[in-house]
């Protein structure tokens, strides 16, 4: 695990570093980190989120999650997509989405998800969504 933790947190601070359109806006630490796995972990086994990784030659690429929003908007999910500096613009986002949309959570069911959202309306040139 604790070189899938150390992958996992080159890839956040790769992205803040380059200042993406992401919620991190400082770099994180181990300690940060295993709190945010801990936090996703639980939300993936309640069946909360969807969250799919891009892996190329075992290192961690790219992130896609889907997350409904609260109350009467839970038929909405907030989609968020992120692909790592020199892997962008060969497809790795549009696979991340075609696989998260294969996996359906309880949730998108029960609310009957009809409609996925980005968080921003202002194109990325970090992200591809």
């Amino acid at each position: 695990m604790g070189g899938d933790l150390d992958d996992m947190l080159d890839f956040i601070n790769s992205l803040v570093d380059e200042e993406a359109m992401i919620a991190a806006n400082q770099k994180q630490t181990r300690e940060s980190e295993i709190d945010w796995l801990a936090r996703k972990l639980t939300n993936l086994e309640k069946d909360r989120i969807i969250h799919v990784v891009a892996e190329v030659d075992g290192r961690m690429v790219g992130s896609c999650e889907v997350e409904p929003r609260p109350g009467r908007f839970s038929h909405v999910g907030v989609l968020g997509v992120s692909v790592k500096d020199g892997y962008r613009e060969v497809g790795i986002g549009q696979e991340l989405m075609k696989e998260a949309e294969r996996q359906p959570p309880r949730w998108a069911s029960r609310a009957s998800c009809r409609k996925c959202s980005p968080p921003t309306t202002e194109p990325s040139t970090s992200t591809r969504r």
